[in-house]
């Protein structure tokens, strides 16, 4: 879903958001994670949840069912450093 949100942010250039509930399990690590450091692979496997990336950045979330998601694409700018 994020994936979507990212693309028509692209083409649209002004931003877009997604609100939904996960219709399963899912663990996702953002841009900058790591399977082998930030999931025990072993245990998603043994109890059949899948892993998936985002491009956006964050850490990385477990999402199921009952959650709400709030996905948001936007212009971030750089926060304006004391000179």
């Amino acid at each position: 879903m994020n994936e979507e949100l990212l693309s028509r942010f692209e083409r649209e250039g002004s931003p877009v958001h997604l609100v939904y509930e996960p219709p399963g399990v899912l663990a996702v690590l953002g841009a900058g994670g790591n399977p082998d450091t930030d999931l025990v692979l072993d245990a998603l496997s043994a109890d059949g949840v899948p892993h998936a990336y985002r491009r956006g950045g964050g850490g990385t979330v477990v999402l199921s069912p009952g959650q709400v998601v709030l996905a948001l694409s936007i212009v971030a700018f750089p926060p304006k450093l004391p000179a």
